[in-house]
């Protein structure tokens, strides 16, 4: 029999034992052998047991030919390798047989199901059995609870938990994690307090998710007497709750506490130093999350692709371009470059410094784009400036089939606002709605608002603001009062401002843009009523602000700042630059100078704002024909934009300015907004 054939051994793993040859052949070939005893059977159903390619067809119907194996064990081995395949389909052909072998399951062999059914998403096929049940024990009650709460239904989740009989510190556990996993912290940390007045003692697991709650819900104080009853159960050492604390205190933004913890830990691994990273750099402290990556780097600690986009984004909210270039080595060196959300982040960064040659680059080279990819370099080329070539990456993104979402038309309808595409900008807003089934949120709206007032139709703006779904905010309000400067539109202005003024009753910005409407009709009384307005409230304006980063040093500067150790080289460099500019026609725009200069010092106060002092100080510092990069905390100024392109002629470089809205690329006397900002 066994000579006719080729052995089972070969067609499957090539050479197997003697006893393998022996008993497998016969078995998968459908023949029956007569094994000498029980335990000649059991090696037989553990070889097929062991063959990925045997169904559970072929190892039921050898089960049927030996009833003497028809029990316990055997169904067990079998339901245990249904649930390591997830093969519910299976598993229901096991239970049908028991059924008709008339072998009572029991409580053991109903969980493994029960377990199979819920590790293959069928909850309710596990529910069914549980529910058919004659005798559950707690783990039958944790196994649905689990289910319940990994699948959302919390509801549901409560009802059993409430009825169980007996709970452990899983069925506690269970319930926890479900409220942290589902949003529901504040229930979470309640169940915990149960969980200690019930005399249950928390483990690890109990801990972890309690910590993580605290941190969802920036509860510091709640998390500080967790943190507490952790050191007094003797879980202090513990890597993993260390972690989580860490985590906890940086998610409210407790800094000092989490670097206290984070000093003692008596092992550092790539987990606690991305959390603190990352802690550093969503609390807004870039710079100090760059400097701990520099710290981990020197104690031997390979960064990963969790690490890198949090670095990233440090680089881009300090607009430190320098550091994400290193950040770009690094994963050069790492080879995480392919990987979608490291390349993604590598785009948003060189978008958000100003450098879209690179991002472009960048975003060409990957293998793989998701919808963040696309939204990455569509708002990057939105906020620096060739609008069309941001629209023609969406009509791109299309055509690859890459569904848009609320975030790709914030960018495209950005695109629109910055060139004045009033017409297109309506287009692309009526398609988000009609074609995408994108309902408009606040962002969309605020974009289309600061459409129609960049475009002077100041009556369509006030009209979408007073129809639109929600109720406008200070940004939308800051693009009309904006717009009304523009246009001198005084009684628009006027409504625009007193909204601004109950929003943000402290900000100086709708004081003085309303102060300069005023201004730029004569009516100076008014401009009076509005600075003594702004003293009687204790309103302060924010001084104008630009900084540089040259060699990895970030310097600032102020207008008409005289701090700096080369300020007499930088003023005679601008005095310099100021007479080369008169020669080639320049006009200094007295409308930007303060109100309140005397006449003839107001061309020398537009002079040295502050963005000119750090273009001046980079032309001393930087190389011959380098990109200059200055950002701003301000809008930049109707002079200053010219002295720009003057000077980009003059020097023949490139000159890159970042103000509070966009960015301004000045080459050859030419600015990419197009002179519409």
């Amino acid at each position: 029999m066994g000579s006719t054939r080729t052995p089972f051994s070969t067609l499957a793993v090539g050479v197997i034992s003697e006893t393998r040859e022996k008993i497998a052949y016969p078995v998968i070939n459908g023949n029956a052998l007569n094994f000498s005893n029980k335990i000649d059977l059991r090696d037989a159903l553990d070889i097929l047991l062991e063959e990925p390619f045997n169904g559970v067809t072929v190892i039921l119907r050898f089960i049927d030919r030996h009833p003497i194996i028809r029990d316990f064990k055997s169904y067990d081995r079998i339901l245990q390798l249904c649930i390591q395949l997830k093969a519910s389909a299976e598993g229901k052909r096991v239970l049908a047989h028991m059924i008709r072998a008339g072998y009572e399951p029991g409580t053991y062999l109903w969980n493994r199901l029960m377990t199979l059914y819920t590790k293959s998403g069928k909850v309710e096929d596990a529910r069914e059995v549980f529910d058919k049940m004659s005798e559950r024990n707690t783990f039958s009650w944790n196994i649905m609870i689990c289910a319940y709460a990994s699948s959302g239904n919390m509801q549901v989740a409560r009802e059993l938990f409430d009825k169980m009989p007996e709970r452990d510190v899983v069925s506690w556990n269970a319930m926890i994690a479900g409220y942290s996993q589902n949003g529901r912290g504040e229930e979470g940390i309640r169940l915990f307090g149960e969980m200690q007045r019930a005399g249950i003692k928390p483990n690890q697991r109990s801990f972890t998710c309690v910590i993580s709650m605290c941190g969802q819900l920036c509860v510091l104080e709640r998390g500080k007497q967790v943190h507490g009853y952790v050191v007094r159960t003797g879980f202090e050492s513990n890597a993993i709750l260390l972690n989580a604390m860490i985590d906890m205190y940086c998610k409210c933004e407790s800094m000092e506490s989490a670097w206290r913890l984070f000093e003692e830990s008596p092992e550092r691994d790539i987990v606690s130093w991305t959390t603190m990273v990352a802690g550093y750099a969503q609390s807004g402290n870039a710079e100090e999350a760059l400097k701990l990556f520099s710290q981990m780097r020197k104690a031997g600690i390979e960064p990963d692709a969790v690490l890198f986009p949090i670095l990233l984004s440090a680089s881009a909210n300090l607009t430190a371009l320098e550091h994400g270039k290193q950040v770009h080595g690094y994963i050069i060196r790492a080879g995480t470059e392919s990987n979608v959300f490291v390349a993604s982040a590598l785009v948003h960064m060189y978008g958000k410094c100003g450098n879209s040659k690179d991002a472009k680059m960048v975003f060409d080279n990957m293998d793989e784009r998701n919808v963040v990819s696309w939204n990455t370099i569509i708002s990057g080329y939105a906020q620096n400036g060739p609008a069309k070539e941001a629209l023609k990456l969406f009509e791109q993104m299309i055509q690859a089939r890459q569904k848009p979402n609320h975030v790709t038309f914030i960018g495209v309808l950005t695109a629109c606002c910055h060139r004045g595409l009033v017409a297109e900008g309506c287009s692309y807003f009526n398609s988000m709605i009609q074609d995408f089934c994108i309902a408009p949120k606040e962002d969309h709206y605020a974009c289309m608002v600061d459409l129609y007032s960049r475009a002077g139709r100041l009556n369509e703006a006030e009209k979408l603001i007073n129809h639109m779904p929600f109720e406008p905010d200070a940004v939308i309000w800051g693009s009309l009062l904006s717009a009304c400067r523009v246009y001198k539109n005084v009684k628009l202005g006027k409504y625009a401002a007193e909204q601004l003024f109950k929003l943000e009753p402290q900000r100086a910005g709708p004081y003085i843009l309303l102060s300069n409407i005023y201004a730029s009709v004569g009516r100076w009384d008014e401009v009076t009523k509005v600075r003594d307005q702004m003293k009687y409230k204790g309103v302060k304006k924010e001084p104008g602000c630009s900084w540089i980063e040259l060699g990895n040093k970030v310097h600032t500067f102020l207008s008409e700042d005289r701090s700096h150790p080369q300020t007499e080289e930088i003023y005679a460099l601008i005095e310099e630059l100021a007479g080369k500019m008169k020669a080639a026609g320049y006009v200094p725009d007295m409308n930007f100078a303060l109100h309140d200069v005397e006449e003839e010092n107001k061309e020398e106060s537009l002079l040295y704002h502050s963005e000119k002092l750090a273009v001046a100080f980079s032309l001393i510092k930087a190389p011959a024909r380098a990109v200059i990069r200055v950002y701003k905390n301000l809008r930049v100024c109707g002079d200053c934009h010219t002295t720009m392109k003057f000077i980009s002629i003059i020097v023949r470089t490139e000159i890159v300015v970042r103000d509070s809205n966009r960015f301004h690329h000045f080459v050859d006397g030419v600015c990419s907004c197009g002179d519409y900002w």
